[in-house]
């Protein structure tokens, strides 16, 4: 089985966004930034 971290991150921040802090969502996937969340789930919305 081939794990692809980058569609979980997708997964993750969709829901978590709304959930919690942006800087926490963002540093739970990796980010320093919360500005580079702007662009999870956008395309869809």
């Amino acid at each position: 089985m081939k794990l692809k971290l980058y569609a979980f991150r997708h997964s993750f921040v969709r829901p978590a966004k709304p959930a919690m802090e942006l800087h926490a969502a963002a540093a739970l996937t990796g980010y320093t930034a919360k500005s580079t969340l702007h662009v999870y789930g956008a395309r869809n919305q």
